[in-house]
């Protein structure tokens, strides 16, 4: 699938930094004159609404038998229809910032040795950079709870720490990977988001 715009996806735990360095980078690029939009999975899709109904709702989800399995179709649709309706129309034109895509669904509903069939089953578009924000378990859990919101199904210490790990492991699958430090500053965080995002943009001056 080719595309003239660029491709921006941000990713990590709950909790780790992910959302704001989206936001800053989408106000960063809009400044800068560029026709950029900020999405997120899930979606508003019927499928990614039916997704936030599960994964807010304890009683639900208690009850639902193979949580794991209808998690990752309902994902995996939502992501067909966001490519589909939301990123690719853009890309013809501008940028695409995305809060989480198909590294989510890896890390969260998937192993380790199930990621390249599910990957090579489904082909999605791949992000030309993607941020992985790595932040220590117990500092995004803290972080969540401060929040005062509803903790979602996946935001548990001993869970987010294996999450985590398998987000490092990810910089092997994908060369376009940036593993971020989530413990520095928020503004230093955003320094180095810039730093890579103009590298980029210098690259494709040059083509």
């Amino acid at each position: 699938m080719k595309h003239k715009g660029i491709f921006i996806v941000f990713e990590g735990i709950d909790g780790s930094g992910k959302s704001t360095q989206a936001q800053l980078t989408y106000q960063w690029l809009k400044k800068k004159g560029i026709n950029v939009i900020l999405t997120h999975e899930p979606t508003d899709s019927k499928y990614g609404k039916k997704i936030k109904s599960i994964i807010y709702d304890k009683a639900k989800k208690q009850k639902i038998r193979n949580l794991k399995g209808i998690l990752l179709k309902l994902y995996t649709k939502d992501r067909i229809w966001h490519i589909k309706n939301i990123i690719l129309p853009v890309l013809k034109q501008g940028f695409v910032i995305s809060d989480r895509y198909y590294y989510s669904t890896l890390v969260y509903q998937l192993d380790a040795n199930e990621w390249e069939p599910y990957l090579k089953r489904f082909r999605y578009l791949k992000p030309d950079i993607t941020f992985i924000v790595d932040t220590p378990a117990r500092i995004a859990l803290k972080r969540i709870i401060n929040r005062h919101k509803n903790k979602a199904i996946f935001e548990k210490l001993e869970f987010l720490k294996k999450v985590r790990e398998k987000y490092l492991k990810l910089k092997q699958l994908d060369e376009n990977i940036i593993i971020l430090d989530g413990r520095k500053s928020i503004e230093a965080i955003f320094k180095d988001v810039k730093k890579e995002i103009n590298k980029m943009l210098n690259k494709s001056k040059t083509k």
